[in-house]
């Protein structure tokens, strides 16, 4: 169905009927195919109040998830992106790495 790549988001990928759609759309985490699926096609009850993606999405980002996809819940968002931008992880590697250069130069003059 080459007719008007458009009306196709406005039907549900599993049923093609149109309707009430959830669309996959990563939001700020990135992913999303723009398809459309009915809650009730993907066993959901509900539409997902925090950003939403589709099974294959969700697989590309290496997230396990059944035919229901991967939601990333309202609240949630805002601690998992604090969490990334201050990344303490990453700042205790690098210093480690310093640390331990600084040694290996001390033990060379010596």
């Amino acid at each position: 169905s080459n007719e008007g790549a458009e009306s196709d988001n406005d039907n549900c990928e599993k049923c093609h009927n149109g309707g009430d759609l959830l669309v996959c759309d990563g939001g700020d985490h990135g992913g999303g195919c723009g398809k459309s699926y009915h809650v009730e096609c993907i066993n959901r009850e509900s539409i997902p109040e925090g950003e939403w993606i589709c099974k294959a999405c969700a697989s590309t980002l290496g997230l396990k998830t059944g035919i229901e996809g991967h939601e990333w819940e309202a609240e949630e968002v805002e601690e998992k992106e604090e969490e990334d931008q201050s990344a303490p992880h990453e700042e205790d590697k690098g210093n480690a790495l310093v640390d331990s250069d600084d040694e290996d130069n001390s033990n060379v003059v010596d």
